[in-house]
């Protein structure tokens, strides 16, 4: 299996980690046991929590916001630095503890 640059790693959370980042974490052995899904990372995989406007990549707010970050966006600068830490503790526990399963692999369409 090739590990492609766009590709994601899906936690049981629904939150998602670059497969460069995962393979920096645990090694390209473990993210090719993980599962891939079915579902691929195309132009409308990601979407805004605000006004449904989809992409390829995620974004932070939309125009649509009235705050430059609102506190109800989910990605809020102020968050996501912490945010980025537990997720990986989270998927690097996953990996140590052999729960592939949990993980799914989201091949790119590039």
């Amino acid at each position: 299996m090739e590990i492609g640059y766009y590709d994601l790693i899906e936690l049981p959370s629904g939150r998602h980690i670059p497969a460069p980042i995962a393979v920096e974490l645990v090694g390209t052995e473990e993210i090719r046991k993980i599962p891939v899904a079915r579902k691929k990372r195309d132009h409308e995989f990601f979407f805004c929590p605000h006004c449904g406007e989809s992409d390829f990549f995620k974004h932070y707010c939309c125009a649509d916001c009235t705050d430059d970050y609102c506190d109800e966006c989910p990605d809020n600068p102020d968050k996501t630095e912490k945010q980025i830490r537990l997720k990986e503790l989270a998927f690097v526990q996953l990996i140590k503890n052999k729960q592939y399963r949990k993980l799914r692999y989201i091949r790119s369409i590039y």
